[in-house]
């Protein structure tokens, strides 16, 4: 998985050096975004570290180096799953660049529709074409 996300990190520096302002900003916006998503996976960490010191501190006391070794230990544990839920999620959504780039213009991919309507001995293929716009 690490070296899918430098891959794909690196394709994703290339593509923002030429992208306008304007897709910058939703990119920024869009890292913004999984960043947040990805803080989210410190929260049951720190569910699991209150847990266990709940448990601990019910049965002898706990303070002093073993309290702050015990926080050091679970802190680096929910920084490594947010950072691992980060290249998670960058890697899903920047493996391909292409795609998200006409995602990012609006355009959307262009779908063919075969509709084959049997009649008697022949296949009639019809095909659904694009709607232009009304002003």
């Amino acid at each position: 998985m690490i070296k899918e996300f430098i891959k794909n990190l690196k394709e994703y520096v290339d593509y923002l050096m030429k992208v306008n302002f304007k897709d910058l900003l939703i990119n920024t916006i869009i890292l913004i975004c999984i960043l947040l998503l990805a803080a989210f996976a410190y929260i049951p960490a720190s569910i699991l570290r209150d847990i266990i010191r709940s448990f601990i501190t019910a049965f002898t006391s706990f303070n002093g180096v073993t309290s702050m070794l015990f926080e050091c230990l679970f802190k680096i544990v929910g920084y490594g799953c947010c950072i691992w839920a980060f290249m998670y999620l960058f890697n899903k959504r920047f493996d391909d660049i292409k795609a998200f780039e006409e995602q990012v213009k609006g355009e959307e991919p262009k779908k063919v529709v075969v509709n084959k309507n049997k009649s008697k001995d022949t296949d009639v293929e019809e095909i659904e074409l694009p709607k232009t716009k009304s002003n």
